[in-house]
């Protein structure tokens, strides 16, 4: 059962995330009494003390890793499909290219749309072993094309997919350490009836929709027997691993 002090809300998260040029950091979901500070709580990011605020900002830069090499942060985003990881997505490329650090001048997303625009749906993406293996592989070359054409610290990357699997996840940690990047994984939970109540609710608003323009777009919602299996294949990322860490835990609840 989760202790709510050691939760913060997705937009605090957002809020609070700080890019740095050495490095990157965000608002950790985790207990601050890991960080030796366990008297602050989340409402110390809402309406912080001074005396909270100058402790809140201490343990943010001793968390941010120092390196003398310029690097772009690459940022994993996992978990069940329909759990709102493209909105997350989304909302994060704003908060960086608006931050007044202005350390971020261009993000990149990269999904199922953009690494296989064959696919008609995303659920051909994976509605079978061939298609989830070549999606891995679109998805993973794309991910190392950003890389190695964005060598410096002005581009965030982030994968927006399920990612699902923690061999994937590990061979996406190494196309980082290769190019000495900055690398998280982001886990967005949600309960799995708020996901298929989500799936439903796309299905329906893009089958009435009868905009032609939007017909043309790839269909972004699952049968319910590919969800459902999506859902049982799914391998949580473990912080013990050192591909899964820095992990940091997004409940969009």
């Amino acid at each position: 059962e989760r202790d709510e002090q050691y939760y913060i809300s997705l937009d605090t998260f957002i809020l609070y995330s700080i890019i740095f040029r050495r490095g990157w950091i965000l608002g950790k979901k985790l207990s601050f009494s890991d960080l030796g500070a366990p008297h602050l709580c989340s409402s110390c990011f809402s309406s912080p003390s001074p005396q909270q605020g100058q402790l809140l900002t201490a343990l943010l830069l001793r968390s941010c890793p120092s390196t003398t090499r310029q690097t772009m942060p690459c940022m994993i985003l996992t978990g069940h499909p329909c759990a709102g990881k493209t909105t997350l997505a989304h909302k994060i490329r704003d908060r960086a290219l608006i931050h007044s650090s202005e350390r971020i001048n261009e993000v990149i997303i990269i999904n199922e749309s953009t690494a296989r625009p064959d696919c008609h749906s995303i659920a051909a993406c994976c509605e079978t072993s061939l298609a989830e293996k070549k999606t891995r592989a679109a998805l993973k070359s794309a991910f190392d094309r950003a890389v190695a054409s964005h060598p410096t610290d002005t581009t965030l990357i982030i994968l927006d997919s399920t990612n699902y699997i923690k061999g994937f996840r590990y061979e996406l940690f190494c196309v980082s350490k290769a190019a000495k990047t900055s690398h998280c994984v982001v886990w967005c939970l949600n309960d799995v009836d708020v996901v298929k109540e989500w799936n439903q609710k796309r299905s329906k608003q893009q089958s009435d929709n009868e905009d032609p323009e939007q017909q043309q777009q790839p269909l972004d919602y699952y049968s319910d027997e590919l969800l459902d299996a999506l859902i049982k294949r799914y391998e949580p990322p473990d912080e013990r691993n050192r591909w899964d860490k820095p992990l940091y835990q997004i409940d969009l609840r």
